[in-house]
């Protein structure tokens, strides 16, 4: 009997200790289970803000690129209606050269007496 009390009071020390261990093994899973799901939530939050946040900078692009199409346009135009105003000048400018040229030597004529 002595051997069965001293082999059970064995036992009980070596099952105290294993429970020990697992007491702290799940101490320590719990601590991971809080900050896994703190980390969780966390993300889940940025998500939802970054998902929230994704709409709106969607409709601005949107927004911004018709506007740029718009004004990509309106550049256009006028330049194409500067193109066409530096034509006109320079044919009126031609023909006031050529029209002053003509008066310039019809002049010359009179004064020289030819």
């Amino acid at each position: 009997m002595a051997t069965d009390k001293s082999t059970n009071e064995a036992r009980v020390i070596v099952l105290e200790s294993e429970m020990t261990h697992v007491k702290n093994a799940i101490d320590d899973l719990r601590e991971t289970l809080e900050h896994n799901t703190e980390m969780t939530f966390h993300i889940k939050e940025r998500l939802d803000k970054q998902n929230g946040a994704i709409p709106s900078i969607q409709e601005n692009m949107k927004i911004l690129l018709s506007e740029h199409r718009d004004l990509a346009k309106q550049v256009s135009d006028q330049a194409t209606n500067q193109a066409k105003i530096s034509v006109k000048t320079t044919i009126l400018w031609a023909i006031v050269g050529v029209i002053g040229t003509g008066i310039a030597g019809y002049l010359m004529n009179i004064i020289l007496g030819k």
